[in-house]
C-alpha cells in the first residue's frame, strides 16, 4: 500500500529493525563516532573562540573521511553532510560569534596557559624552523567573522 517492502515490515514486527532508527536514504560516511571526534574537535576550537564555516566543517569531514580511507580526493563530501551532519549533532549550531564573549573568555588566565603549553607542545613536536614564508592573504587584521559552527553555550 505505501510501497514498504514486506520483509522490512517482517523485521519491524520481530525487533530485529528499530523502527526509531530507521532513517531513508544513504548510510553516513563516517560512523557516529568518528563524527563525534569532528564534534569534539569542534568544540575545543570553539572554546579558543575559533568558529568553522560550513565549507571549512564539510572540508575538515572531507580529510577525515581520506584519512580513513573512506573517500579519495576526487570524491569530497558536500554541503548535504553538513545538513545531515546538524541534524544528527544538534548542540552544534550555526552562530556569528560574540567578539565580547570571545575576548573575556580567552582572557581566562586558565584559558590562556592551557594555550601555550598547547603551543609548546605543538612547537616541540611538529619543528616549524623549517618555515620561512607565510601567507600573509589568510591572516585577517580586521574582525569581521564569517557565520561559522560553534558550541551551544545554552544549558
Amino acid at each position: 500500500m505505501y510501497g514498504v517492502p514486506e520483509k522490512t515490515l517482517r523485521d519491524i514486527i520481530k525487533g530485529k529493525i528499530n523502527p526509531e532508527g530507521v532513517t531513508t536514504g544513504r548510510e553516513p560516511v563516517l560512523s557516529m563516532l568518528e563524527e563525534a571526534q569532528i564534534v569534539e574537535h569542534l568544540k575545543i576550537m570553539a572554546q579558543y573562540g575559533y568558529g568553522y564555516t560550513k565549507q571549512e566543517t564539510v572540508d575538515i569531514a572531507t580529510d577525515f573521511a581520506i584519512q580513513l580511507c573512506k573517500r579519495t580526493k576526487e570524491q569530497p563530501l558536500t554541503l548535504t553532510l553538513f545538513e545531515g551532519f546538524r541534524n544528527r549533532w544538534p548542540e552544534k549550531n550555526v552562530q556569528k560569534p560574540s567578539l565580547e564573549r570571545v575576548r573575556a573568555n580567552m582572557a581566562n588566565e586558565a584559558v590562556v596557559k592551557q594555550h601555550f603549553a598547547s603551543l609548546s607542545q605543538t612547537l616541540s613536536k611538529h619543528k616549524p624552523q623549517p618555515i620561512f614564508n607565510v601567507d600573509e592573504k589568510v591572516i585577517s587584521m580586521d574582525h569581521s567573522p564569517s557565520h561559522g559552527v560553534y558550541a551551544s553555550t545554552k544549558s
